[in-house]
């Protein structure tokens, strides 16, 4: 059997694992700087993203033609994600501050403070994997710059501790940290309690209930940088 894996990214990878949701802003039908309230998901899953809060818009012709998302406090949620002790987050985002830490993926329910997972982006500019207490796990080694656009990968296993990070296709730290059994994501944007709101782009979003290998996280960095072309 053999399947697309998103038909805006990966269709020429039959045999990369599916994700459990995938949000390509290219996938979107409005004009420049529309307000957008749903983001469908590409995957085969159909956990279509709802976006409340303060206004998302779309930004077409932003990146190398290709249009983004741009998140000004919003936070865009999805229901259905089942629970899993090991994940892989893949993004392509721009943000365009560091004041406060910034959410990339987290869950707003399921499990208790502090065994709730988040990624976010630390106040130094960092891939972080954080418990919602606001613990952090594991940070990566270098430090993204405001206004510029990345691919940011974060990796954990929960039943291990292990995790791993990659920027721009390129490894940026791994190890072995505390093993937390975690609830499902389930938000991007603001993690719960609708804290810590992601200011800027978003080009691309997907998560995996799995710890990809590198080489399908190769295929997929490359896929990625050929569609963007932002580094």
């Amino acid at each position: 059997m053999s399947f697309i894996i998103n038909p805006y990214v990966f269709a020429s990878a039959p045999s990369l694992t599916p994700p459990e949701v995938e949000f390509d802003a290219r996938s979107l039908s409005g004009s420049d700087g529309s307000t957008i309230t749903a983001w469908d998901d590409s995957s085969t899953n159909n956990r279509d993203m709802a976006i409340t809060l303060d206004p998302t818009t779309l930004e077409t012709n932003e990146l190398n033609g290709n249009q983004v998302t741009r998140w000004n406090g919003g936070a865009g949620d999805w229901s259905g994600n089942p629970q899993s002790n090991l994940y892989t987050v893949i993004a392509v985002l721009k943000c365009t501050s560091f004041s406060s830490a910034r959410t990339v993926m987290s869950a707003v329910t399921g499990g208790v403070e502090g065994t709730i997972p988040l990624v976010w982006l630390s106040t130094a500019g960092k891939i972080e994997i954080v418990q919602t207490d606001v613990t952090v796990l594991a940070t990566s080694t270098t430090a993204l710059s405001t206004g510029t656009f990345y691919t940011v990968c974060a990796q954990y296993n929960g039943n291990t501790g292990a995790y791993a990070f990659h920027l721009n296709g390129t490894a940026d730290g791994s190890g072995t940290a505390t093993a937390i059994t975690f609830a499902h994501f389930t938000r991007v944007g603001r993690r719960n309690g609708n804290q810590n709101p992601f200011p800027g782009d978003i080009a691309y979003m997907a998560l995996w209930n799995s710890f990809l290998s590198s080489g399908e996280l190769t295929s997929r960095f490359d896929d990625l940088r050929t569609v963007w072309a932002h580094y």
